[in-house]
């Protein structure tokens, strides 16, 4: 059945779709210094949204083999989760039915790699949202499209103790706040990247924080 919500947004009803997933690596030139890298100002970004499937497309796979493989990380379960897979198809072709998606954009806990939640941003995709997710500053491990694995400040100096200082999570608050602006900026013109892309635009935009706005 439509929902209000669906009609009032001219969206076609369909309450069920295949999942796609890209990621992209966006690049904010005027911070630098990011994962330990005095000339790096790029982070990864993935979008998971409504999907048309073409057949002989595979899911993806559930972790990045780097940080699948890392002891630290995932300790003893590494032989394991190397070979998980996802409810997602990488690079599929957006959907069609509507000419524009709600957008959601997701920010991971303190350490918290981009698809830390992404059974819900799938869930969440199958019924016609766009979900969006970034490696932060803090990110534990990340890989790159070149295969670099990155490990973000929380491994080399800024525990998330130091959340427990106003002053401290303020500064990791505002480096998200940052990564946000530079997402909207972005995002737009990422989604027309989308393999099959005729038009996607912005009806909202949901910011969920996993972060403690307590200690802000």
């Amino acid at each position: 059945m439509q929902t209000d919500f669906a009609r009032k947004r001219g969206l076609s009803g369909r309450n069920s779709f295949a999942v796609g997933r890209i990621s992209l690596l966006l690049s904010d030139p005027s911070r630098t210094n990011r994962y330990n890298i005095k000339t790096n100002g790029s982070f990864m970004v993935s979008y998971w949204y409504p999907a048309e499937p073409r057949a002989g497309e595979l899911p993806g796979v559930w972790e990045d083999k780097p940080l699948a493989l890392d002891p630290n990380w995932w300790g003893g379960y590494n032989d394991r989760v190397v070979r998980f897979v996802t409810h997602s198809l990488p690079d599929a072709g957006i959907s069609n039915a509507n000419e524009r998606y709600p957008v959601i954009i997701y920010v991971p806990g303190y350490s918290g790699p981009r698809a830390e939640n992404q059974e819900k941003f799938e869930d969440l995709a199958s019924h016609g949202y766009i979900v969006i997710s970034a490696d932060h500053w803090e990110v534990y491990g990340t890989v790159f499209p070149d295969g670099k694995y990155l490990h973000g400040s929380s491994v080399t100096g800024e525990p998330s103790t130091l959340l427990n200082d106003a002053t401290f999570a303020t500064k990791s608050f505002t480096r998200r706040t940052l990564d946000l602006r530079v997402i909207l900026a972005t995002s737009i013109g990422a989604t027309r990247a989308f393999p099959g892309s005729v038009l996607t635009q912005t009806l909202i935009i949901l910011v969920l924080l996993d972060f403690p706005l307590a200690a802000v």
